[in-house]
């Protein structure tokens, strides 16, 4: 488990219902991956959030992954 991205990613519960956002912003961690999935580059992001770095964008994909592989649950049969 990386955890790198926690110096860029938090998680409180009076910003954004407490999902995960970019530190000192209200810039969550879904925006940027929905972004970046719709075809959006790094440099695209940065040229439209300014106050958010490279190093905030790596962070959000570093959480996505740390947070990507759960379990597989088995149904009841």
């Amino acid at each position: 488990m990386s955890v790198a991205y926690l110096e860029h990613i938090v998680s409180r519960s009076d910003v954004c219902g407490g999902k995960p956002c970019i530190r000192g912003t209200r810039m969550r961690v879904r925006d940027v991956l929905e972004y970046m999935a719709g075809g959006d580059s790094v440099d695209d992001l940065l040229g439209e959030f300014p106050f958010i770095t490279r190093a905030d964008i790596m962070a959000c994909l570093a959480f996505a992954a740390d947070h990507s592989d759960f379990p597989v649950l088995a149904a009841a049969e």
